[in-house]
């Protein structure tokens, strides 16, 4: 049985595209390769692929996957590491609340967080740049009441599904938190930085990429 061009379905292409699980981004490469703009192959999105690949591949197999969209059928099952992202999160604005951060509602429900850094006297770009030197990687955001530019802000955007799919859970979430602080209050020191990222990579070491356990997502637990 051949398989039609998806190319030739512009919905189709589309939808693709907005894909909203791990790795979706990549289906841009569907474009039309004579278009420019989407279309145009990069390998960022290559390794969040492969997880999205392994994860749903194993799932399949399982026959947890079904034809259906999710909520038209009480037998289709989250992975794992999806399913304990937002605890994750939970656990991870608990932690940034006691140290005295203050976020965007007051904690989450999703796997995403919003941290306003105006009381800290930090910019977004600012705590971006001195969590990269840790070996911490967020997003710079803005906030409501937004006073700084696009470019700069005044809040950073964490999430955890990057966390939860290589193993960590809950209580890792303290560990996490507390690494970014210290990132944080010591913006200005390269050498302080410079030792929270030997503590984060020995973190992080414990929990390799794309080391999740198969029979894990298989059962789906």
């Amino acid at each position: 049985m051949s398989v039609p061009n998806p190319t030739l379905f512009p919905e189709v292409s589309r939808q693709l595209r907005r894909a909203p699980h791990p790795g979706g981004k990549r289906a841009d490469f569907l474009g039309n390769a004579r278009q420019s703009g989407p279309g145009v192959p990069h390998v960022n999105p290559d390794p969040p692929l492969r997880q999205a690949h392994l994860v749903f591949q194993v799932q399949d197999r399982a026959h947890r996957i079904i034809s259906p969209p999710p909520y038209a059928d009480s037998t289709f099952r989250i992975p794992g590491p999806a399913r304990r992202a937002a605890p994750a999160a939970a656990a991870l604005a608990e932690a940034l609340l006691e140290r005295g951060y203050q976020l965007v509602t007051g904690g989450t429900d999703t796997h995403l967080l919003l941290v306003d850094l105006r009381d800290k006297g930090l910019t977004g770009k600012a705590a971006d740049a001195a969590l990269g030197r840790a070996g911490i990687h967020v997003n710079k955001n803005t906030v409501p009441n937004e006073t700084q530019s696009p470019f700069v802000t005044s809040g950073i955007r964490i999430g955890t599904p990057a966390l939860t799919t290589r193993g960590m859970r809950e209580p890792e979430m303290k560990i996490v938190g507390d690494l970014i602080c210290e990132a944080l209050s010591n913006g200005h020191s390269p050498e302080k930085l410079a030792a929270i990222r030997e503590r984060t990579k020995a973190f992080c070491s414990k929990f390799p990429l794309f080391a999740m356990n198969m029979e894990e997502i298989s059962n789906n637990k």
